[in-house]
């Protein structure tokens, strides 16, 4: 069958041609946005790999009890003195621009950039592994008021090394631009810890030195200077106690990483030791859900578009029964017969998943700069890969086949002696 022929013998019906292309097209643009979306969640679970592994993350947990004792200063020493540990990092990931809730009072339901801190002297250490320096440099002992930022939220800002930055409604001079795996929980930028820590705990202090001031201490009371000294020192060691703390093996293999969590879990198990395993297999669980959901809702669009093809093909058999007793008087065998009508159901198909293709991606490029302005965090929400391509003229292909499949054996058991009598 010449792919002349083919086309015009599906052009006969005009009207149920475009509407079935149009079915399957619409089924396809279903695969392909949510697929892409999905594709976007399936490599930042991979991206996500390197920037958790080799590291371990220490916490602290509520025991039994109802009791939350945090990580004291001994717990630290026990930490610092293990033989499989390099560096020992407090962590602290707050709201980039921080958060109004008079104007936003859902701002925590929406993702947003984070911004991390970390010892100045340890970020390379702590993040090397997981961040790709672009330009510029890590933040490096002794810094105070540099940031490193983003890639995706530098571009977004107009941002640059050298330039000033706000994070929390503070300055800072951006040294460094990195890439990172676009993921929620990555922070866009990287500020030394001192001074993140200082203004977050900084209310704390002054909440305390109040408390302090208005005890009646009587002919004790202790200077204003004092009473600071005591709100300082009591505020920071609470802070501490419920930090984050970055763990950097010795050996930071994927092995040697396992072996020292496991230590860490004997040795402290009052405290929760979260290896990259563990983070991983949530990451990839939550995923997981996201593809099922995915799969059923372009199952359920494109079997639409496959109930259009097997309408068509079926009428086209009763329209063209005569024909296709012509055909088989004249010798053509019935898998010469259905083949015809396979080819017309795939090329059907294909047509409509290019429609969906252009569509979908037209649709994406369009809407998704608008679409992470309203989030406010990532770089990207959708991924059109080679693999997603594939699939989704794949699977049209094969809806194409098998839904052409009936009506073509229809057409093979057609008697040419019966249809030619009726003539």
């Amino acid at each position: 069958m010449s792919p002349a022929s083919l086309w015009r013998d599906l052009a006969r019906q005009r009207l149920r041609t475009t509407l079935t292309v149009t079915g399957v097209g619409l089924g396809i643009f279903t695969l392909l946005v949510l697929g892409a979306l999905g594709e976007h969640f399936r490599l930042m679970v991979d991206e996500a790999k390197s920037y958790t592994g080799g590291l371990v993350r220490l916490y602290t947990k509520t025991n039994a009890e109802g009791v939350n004792p945090g990580i004291t200063p001994e717990d630290l020493a026990r930490v610092v003195d293990h033989p499989g540990v390099s560096r020992v990092a407090p962590s602290l990931t707050l709201m980039f621009d921080g958060f109004d809730l008079q104007d936003d009072p859902l701002s925590f339901m929406a993702p947003k950039p984070l911004v991390e801190g970390l010892p100045a002297a340890a970020a390379q250490d702590v993040r090397g592994q997981g961040l790709r320096l672009l330009e510029g440099r890590w933040l490096a002992e002794g810094d105070a008021r540099q940031a490193m930022i983003v890639e995706w939220l530098a571009r977004r800002r107009g941002l640059k090394v050298g330039d000033e930055v706000s994070i929390r409604r503070l300055r800072y001079e951006v040294v460094g631009i990195y890439r990172a795996p676009d993921t929620p929980v990555v922070a866009a930028g990287l500020v030394p810890y001192e001074r993140l820590n200082a203004e977050f705990i900084r209310p704390k202090i002054e909440g305390a030195g109040r408390f302090l001031k208005n005890l009646p201490f009587g002919a004790l009371r202790p200077s204003d200077e004092q009473i600071e000294a005591i709100a300082r020192d009591f505020a920071t060691r609470q802070a501490e106690l419920f930090r984050i703390y970055e763990i950097v093996p010795t050996d930071r293999s994927p092995a040697g990483t396992q072996r020292l969590a496991a230590e860490l879990r004997e040795r402290l198990p009052h405290l929760a030791v979260i290896d990259p395993e563990r983070i991983e297999a949530q990451l990839e669980k939550a995923v997981a859900i996201f593809l099922v959901i995915t799969l059923i809702v372009t199952v359920l669009s494109t079997v639409v578009g496959g109930l259009l093809i097997v309408n068509t093909m079926a009428m086209a058999v009763i329209e063209r029964r005569r024909e296709i007793g012509i055909k088989a008087a004249l010798g053509a065998t019935p898998s010469q017969l259905a083949g015809e009508f396979v080819a017309e159901a795939a090329a059907l198909a294909l047509v409509g998943a290019t429609g969906g293709v252009l569509l979908g991606s037209a649709a994406i490029f369009l809407c998704e700069p608008s679409l992470l302005d309203m989030l406010e965090s990532g770089g990207a929400l959708f991924r059109i890969t080679p693999r997603l391509l594939a699939l989704a003229f794949g699977y049209a292909l094969v809806l194409g086949v098998l839904a052409g499949g009936i009506p073509a054996l229809r057409a093979a058991r057609i008697d040419p002696a019966i249809t030619l009598r009726e003539l």
